[in-house]
């Protein structure tokens, strides 16, 4: 019956009633009335319909769906993008649109390819297309079964454009609307960096910077987990190692900060698999640096985050889990493993007794 087909092609678009009503130009109720049998659609709006759902109108009055063609179409347009067939994926993109000028996935597939045809081969009216069609996206992302596809995503997408089209402070002020949690201060930076008075962007960086430090830490650290699992020591002190590297970029000189203590984790999980690869050596090196820093730490322990290299933004008092000191940490890290404890700890006890040794002497 046509109420039950209307009923299961919105369902199938996830579209509720109130959406299909506006896309059609009609009121909440004329569908609720459709869809309970009540009254049917005018036949004027029966093309509509049909070409809203993706299928022929015989097919709106039977059993049999057709809308997995569209599906079929933004799958192609996605495979253009992939390979770089940027005209010939624009020439389907628009064809597809055209047929279904209501489907999420084939107008998110071509805003996505047109995009990167206007950036790569500096078409404006690529870019122009592709923010017309990130609009039309934004009361159709119901319909999406990507989950890492949002309306927050697609607007953070139509600000991106907006400054590739030079439109910077329509830019500016669209990604300062949708910058939750802080999402855009990386570009917002930028913009500001670029004005004429670059000091405004210093905020907006130093949090960029800190939620990307974070989350650099916590990968370096998973991955680590990861390799560990998988028995590929070496890659998990790989792992440790890359975010290492980039803690020592934000050490300020001779000073103290809660860099210190990221270290002394990181060194600790390093030397825990160097054990695990029976690289005793490199192990006690590892356990002999952090010591040191967990000692200079622990002496005057700074958690403020204005204390790391380039952040000048609000005072923020930065923590972990590892142990409430530094030297806790590495305690803690040390006894974590069964298997390499035993090795790990009498190292570990080699370097306290000698440090503790020397300085008492006379």
């Amino acid at each position: 019956m046509l109420r039950e087909k209307i009923k299961t092609l919105r369902k199938e678009m996830n579209l509720t009633q109130e959406q299909l009503a506006e896309i059609m130009g009609v009121t909440v109720g004329a569908v609720s009335k459709w869809e309970s049998g009540q009254s049917n659609p005018d036949i004027m709006l029966l093309p509509k319909l049909a070409k809203l759902f993706g299928v022929s109108l015989d097919v709106l009055f039977s059993i049999e769906l057709t809308d997995r063609s569209a599906d079929d179409l933004a799958e192609e347009i996605k495979t253009y993008r992939y390979e770089k067939q940027y005209d010939k994926g624009a020439e389907a993109a628009l064809n597809a649109i055209r047929r279904y000028p209501n489907h999420f996935d084939i107008l998110y597939q071509s805003a996505l390819l047109l995009t990167l045809q206007g950036v790569e081969k500096r078409k404006k009216d690529a870019l122009e297309k592709a923010l017309e069609l990130y609009r039309r996206c934004c009361p159709l992302v119901g319909q999406s079964r990507d989950k890492s596809v949002s309306e927050l995503s697609i607007q953070i997408s139509i600000g991106e454009l907006l400054a590739y089209l030079g439109k910077n402070e329509e830019a500016y002020e669209h990604l300062k609307k949708y910058n939750y949690c802080g999402i855009n201060n990386g570009i917002l930076g930028i913009f500001l960096a670029q004005g004429k008075n670059p000091k405004e962007a210093v905020p907006y960086l130093s949090e960029g910077l800190l939620d990307c430090v974070t989350n650099l830490m916590r990968c370096c650290i998973g991955f680590s987990i990861v390799y560990a699992d998988m028995k590929d020591y070496r890659t998990a002190c790989d792992a440790l190692n890359m975010g290492y590297d980039v803690s020592e970029h934000l050490r300020k000189d001779g000073q103290v900060s809660y860099i210190d203590k990221i270290q002394v984790i990181l060194l600790a999980c390093m030397a825990q698999n160097y054990a695990n690869l029976k690289q005793f050596g490199e192990a006690r090196k590892c356990l002999q640096k952090a010591y040191a820093l967990a000692q200079k730490f622990d002496a005057a322990p700074d958690y403020n985050a204005q204390n790391v290299k380039f952040y000048k933004g609000k005072k923020l008092i930065l923590g972990d889990d590892a142990g409430e000191t530094a030297m806790e940490s590495i305690e803690k890290i040390v006894a974590a493993d069964e298997k390499t404890a035993p090795f790990l700890t009498q190292i570990w006890n080699n370097i306290i007794n000698h440090t503790d040794n020397r300085e008492n002497q006379p």
